[in-house]
C-alpha cells in the first residue's frame, strides 16, 4: 500500500507528522524515500511508482522547497527502465481536471503545474492518478504520447452530484498491466457496481 498526502494531511504547511504517517502506513519502504518528500518504488519489471506530495496552504497546493519534488519526478523517470509508470498526486493538473472550465484557476500553483505537465509530455506511458475533486471517476487518454489521466473520486459515498446530478457512491480504481495494454477497471466499493471499463493499448 502506497499513500499520497492530501488537502487534510498537511495542516499548516508542516508535512512533518505526514511523514511520520507515511513511513507507518506502508507495508513495506518504497525504494527511494527522498527528503524532498516523494518516494520512488520499482513494482516489478515493467511498473515503477513515483508519489508527489503537495504542501496546501490558503486553498492551493504547492511543493516546497523551489519543487525539488518535481524535478525528482523528472530524474526518476529519465533514469527508470520500466515500460510504464505511475505517478501519484493528489490534487489533478488542469488540463486534465474534471472540473475545469477555461477560466478556472489550477489546484498546483501555475508554474509547478505547467512544469509538471511538460515533464509527463516528454514522455510516454505514464498514468497520472491523482483525487480531490470528489466527482465521477473520470479517464483521459493522450494516445500521441501514451498517457492516461485518471482522477479517481472517491472511496467514499459523497452528497457531491456528478454532471448528470446523480448522488456520488464511493468507488474504486483498479489498473490491470500487461506487456502492451493497461486496462482501467472503476466499481462501486459498496455495490460492486462496473462504473467504468476500458483497455488502452500502447
Amino acid at each position: 500500500m502506497y499513500c499520497v498526502s492530501g488537502n487534510h494531511d498537511n495542516p499548516a504547511k508542516d508535512d512533518t507528522s505526514y511523514r511520520q504517517f507515511e513511513r507507518k502506513l506502508n507495508n513495506e519502504y518504497p525504494s527511494i524515500v527522498d527528503e524532498c518528500g516523494a518516494f520512488y518504488k520499482c513494482i516489478n519489471e515493467h511498473v515503477d511508482l513515483i508519489g508527489l506530495n503537495p504542501l496546501y496552504h490558503q486553498k492551493q497546493f504547492f511543493f516546497p522547497n523551489k519543487g525539488i519534488q518535481i524535478d525528482f519526478l523528472q530524474k526518476r523517470l529519465a533514469a527508470s527502465l520500466c515500460k510504464y509508470h505511475i505517478v501519484m498526486c493528489h490534487p489533478p493538473l488542469i488540463a486534465h481536471n474534471p472540473q475545469r472550465t477555461a477560466d478556472m484557476t489550477s489546484y498546483i500553483v501555475a508554474e509547478q503545474d505547467a512544469k509538471i505537465q511538460s515533464i509527463l509530455d516528454e514522455n510516454k506511458n505514464i498514468v497520472f492518478l491523482s483525487g480531490h475533486t470528489h466527482v465521477s471517476p473520470s479517464v483521459e487518454f493522450d494516445e500521441t504520447r501514451g498517457n492516461l489521466y485518471i482522477n479517481d473520486g472517491s472511496i467514499c459515498p459523497r452528497t457531491t452530484k456528478d454532471k448528470n446530478d446523480k448522488i456520488q457512491q464511493g468507488n474504486v480504481t483498479l489498473l490491470d498491466i500487461d506487456e502492451n495494454e493497461i486496462c482501467v477497471i472503476v466499481k462501486g466499493i459498496h455495490t460492486d457496481t462496473l462504473l467504468f471499463e476500458n483497455t488502452y493499448e500502447f
